[in-house]
């Protein structure tokens, strides 16, 4: 995953959850401070919600709980409302919907 400056152009900067071994569905907040995306890191076994400031796309933080076997993140959106992310997940094959507040990154309600 990779971020460019569309106004000032430049290098393309990596941005990706640490030892990510892959990313899937970017989105940016409404206010577009933040790209967040779904990650599985290394060690990990499911999917992961990250975000990292666009202006310090290097220093990721994980946003919800981590993923684990039986724990994975299915889909997320960021309501423009808002700013909360809704997230479904299945964990031990229990369906959920969790939201999170982007205040308090890795802390769900379901």
């Amino acid at each position: 995953l990779y971020l460019v400056d569309a106004n000032a152009g430049g290098a393309a900067t990596a941005v990706n959850a640490p030892n990510g071994t892959f990313a899937s569905g970017p989105a940016f907040s409404a206010d577009s401070r933040f790209l967040y995306w779904a990650a599985r890191p290394n060690g990990s076994t499911g999917p992961t919600l990250w975000r990292a400031a666009v202006d310090a796309p290097s220093t990721p933080t994980r946003v919800s709980i981590e993923g684990s076997a039986t724990n994975n993140v299915l889909f997320y959106r960021i309501l423009p409302e808002t700013g909360l992310i809704v997230l479904g997940r299945v964990d031990g094959g229990v369906s959920s919907i969790a939201v999170i507040d982007p205040a308090t990154p890795g802390t769900e309600r379901v």
